[in-house]
C-alpha cells in the first residue's frame, strides 16, 4: 500500500514537470512567433526606404543592396525548435538592424533625403515597429 502511495506521488510529480516543462515551451514558442510578427512588419517596410533612398543616395549603392541582402537572408522562415537555426536568424535580424541604423546615418548626408517627408514618415515607422 505505501509503495503505491509513494508511486502514486513520484507519478504526479513527474507529470507536473512535464506539463511544466510544455508550458514553457509553449510560451516560449508563442513569444518567438509575436517577435517574427514584428519583425515581418520591419522587414515589409524596408523595401519602400530603399527604393526611397535609390532616388538620393547614388552613391551609396553598396549599403543599400548590402541592405536587401540582409532583409532577403532575415525574412526567411526557419525551425523555430532548432536553436540553431533560432541564432541564425537573430543573427540576420542583426545584420538589417545594423544597416537600417547605418542607413539612417548616412541620410544625415543628404539634405534632400532628411528633409523628404516620405523618409521621415517611413524612419519613424520603421522605429516605431521596433
Amino acid at each position: 500500500m505505501t509503495l503505491l502511495i509513494v508511486l502514486g506521488i513520484a507519478a504526479f510529480g513527474i507529470y507536473m514537470v512535464y506539463v511544466t516543462v510544455l508550458k514553457r515551451r509553449n510560451t516560449t514558442r508563442e513569444a518567438l512567433s509575436s517577435i517574427d510578427v514584428q519583425l515581418r512588419k520591419r522587414h515589409d517596410l524596408i523595401p519602400n526606404i530603399v527604393t526611397l533612398a535609390q532616388k538620393f543616395m547614388t552613391h551609396e549603392k553598396e549599403l543599400l543592396t548590402n541592405l536587401t541582402k540582409a532583409r532577403n537572408l532575415a525574412h526567411q522562415s526557419y525551425e523555430a525548435s532548432d536553436p540553431d537555426a533560432v541564432k541564425q536568424h537573430l543573427e540576420a535580424e542583426r545584420s538589417v538592424q545594423s544597416g537600417m541604423m547605418q542607413l539612417f546615418a548616412v541620410a544625415e548626408n543628404y539634405p534632400e533625403l532628411r528633409s523628404s517627408e516620405t523618409i521621415q514618415n517611413a524612419q519613424q515607422t520603421f522605429s516605431e515597429v521596433e
